[in-house]
């Protein structure tokens, strides 16, 4: 497995704050919000780690395949 992306390189919060559903969220319910951001920031760290641990992970080689026949045979 290769992995094709690097590591987030924006804070979750700096992201989603762009959008005016996130910033309502923080104004309806700031404790709630806060605890669901770190909820997602750790998500996104461990989802990454797994990530980075799979594509260091070498897959089985193939079968070696069958010799071919000797001439003459």
């Amino acid at each position: 497995m290769k992995l094709d992306s690097a590591a987030p390189k924006v804070e979750l919060s700096k992201y989603i704050y762009n959008e005016t559903r996130y910033r309502m969220l923080e104004k309806i319910n700031p404790e709630r919000t806060k605890a669901l951001l770190h909820a997602s920031e750790a998500d996104i760290a461990m989802r990454f780690a797994v990530y980075e641990q799979l594509a260091k992970v070498t897959t089985a080689k193939e079968p070696p395949k069958p010799a071919a026949p000797a001439p003459g045979a």
